[in-house]
């Protein structure tokens, strides 16, 4: 993307029914490229690379289109946001009415959640489908992006956490064992063309990571930690080692700043680095449920704590950088937070209490009272921008969407001129063929 004429970076949200029709249209000579960028990052892969700047063509392509339309182009895979938030928000719920040894909490919290989250995914699989639908370059766009590919994992990690924490009388014991192989063929499919593209193709490579690239390492954390609470074993130990591997490598690399992306961030921290948190906090939860599932006797080995120790270190760095959040204007990056909050509160939980010390008991119970109120600030900051319309936009769905439509409509417009032109020329031979007809007879 280019310094050309970009969105706005909000849809305009005012209270003028004049100009409610306006809300998600994009506002000729206004910059918001500059803003998305300071909230994601400045991503240079090849997918986003080779996207054109939104030149006043494109805009004018973007003009002639509906509300509707220009709303759900810039509904990319990051949207799954929401839905990963309240998966490890309902998490942490059935690990406190479990384990938690202070106050006993009802299950039926967990459960109550469990359904807000099923509802929230299903509604933004069908939006993403209806997007898909809409234009297929919105989704390619968003596979090919360095950054964007990583939110693919987003549906395995939510349906691996519906899986998880469903209420007892929707579970069964065949039909999970179907759940897990499907979800790990999931995994290790799309993780086999992302690691290897890493490698060996040139979508995608460590020169543009970013911290959302431990999605994928979350992914193998969860699946394992599923497995081995149907008591499964080896599945379990791949997705868990696989996962401690490239967790080893995306961390390294994210703190030896390789990516060009990364070392903006500095400047302007984003949500998204609340990430760091997340993949130890699942692999504490894993391994303790690997050993349960071997049938060890002492779970809560040194491993666990390894895990829990360096997730707790990382709480406390991105602690120290949490009041720079303030500066960004909120977006559905902002629910990054709640997934990697809710899921050391949960691992807290489930180690903690195992460990029967009373600091670590009382960190725990700082954790879940900390990710109560993320939660409740991030939720109420996107009922109140959803209802007045603003949101940071995507410059970069919007020129795939702007040209995918010039493209189809220069096809269209080239196919007219060639179906008149043959027109013309049929026309023409019957003319002369009946004149030769006439001159013969």
């Amino acid at each position: 993307m280019g310094n050309d004429t970009v969105p706005n970076r909000r849809w305009s949200g005012d209270a003028d029914s004049d100009e409610q029709s306006e809300r998600i249209r994009p506002e000729h000579g206004v910059s918001g490229q500059a803003d998305y960028q300071a909230m994601y990052g400045r991503c240079t892969c090849a997918g986003c690379k080779n996207l054109p700047p939104l030149s006043q063509e494109l805009n004018d392509v973007l003009g002639e289109q509906s509300n509707w339309k220009l709303a759900l182009a810039q509904l990319n895979i990051a949207y799954y946001g929401p839905s990963l938030g309240l998966s490890a928000f309902t998490g942490m719920w059935k690990s406190v009415s479990g384990n938690f040894g202070w106050f006993d909490v009802p299950v039926q919290l967990s459960w109550v959640f469990w359904f807000i989250t099923l509802t929230v995914f299903a509604l933004t699989t069908l939006a993403y489908i209806a997007r898909a639908y809409m234009s297929l370059s919105l989704l390619k766009r968003d596979f090919f992006c360095n950054r964007l590919v990583n939110f693919f994992f987003s549906p395995l990690i939510v349906a691996t956490g519906l899986a998880s924490n469903a209420p007892r009388f929707l579970t069964n014991d065949t039909l999970s064992e179907i759940v897990f192989y499907s979800l790990l063929a999931y995994q290790l499919g799309l993780s086999l063309y992302v690691y290897g593209d890493w490698l060996f193709g040139k979508n995608f490579s460590l020169k543009w990571v970013s911290p959302t690239q431990q999605m994928s390492i979350i992914g193998n954390f969860l699946v394992a930690s599923y497995g081995a609470s149907l008591g499964e074993t080896e599945g379990p130990q791949l997705m868990f080692f696989v996962g401690l591997l490239f967790w080893i490598i995306v961390v390294v690399a994210l703190f030896l700043r390789l990516s060009e992306s990364f070392k903006s961030m500095h400047e302007n921290p984003n949500p998204t680095l609340a990430l760091f948190i997340a993949p130890p906090a699942a692999a504490s939860v894993a391994w303790l449920l690997i050993n349960v599932a071997s049938g060890s006797e002492n779970p809560h080995d040194a491993v666990v704590s390894f895990f829990f120790f360096i997730d707790f270190y990382f709480y406390l760095m991105v602690i120290r950088i949490t009041r720079s959040f303030a500066r960004q204007p909120f977006a559905v990056a902002f629910w990054a937070v709640i997934f990697p909050t809710s899921t050391a509160a949960a691992s807290a939980t489930a180690v903690a209490f195992g460990m029967d010390n009373l600091f670590w008991e009382v960190i725990a119970t700082i954790f879940i009272i900390a990710a109560c109120l993320a939660f409740l600030y991030v939720t109420v900051m996107t009922v109140v921008n959803l209802v007045k319309g603003q949101f940071v936009a995507d410059p970069g769905s919007l020129g795939a969407y702007a040209l995918s439509k010039q493209e189809t409509s220069n096809k269209s417009s080239a196919s007219r001129t060639t179906k008149s032109t043959v027109s013309t020329e049929v026309t023409g031979v019957q003319g002369g063929s009946g004149q030769a007809f006439v001159e013969l007879v």
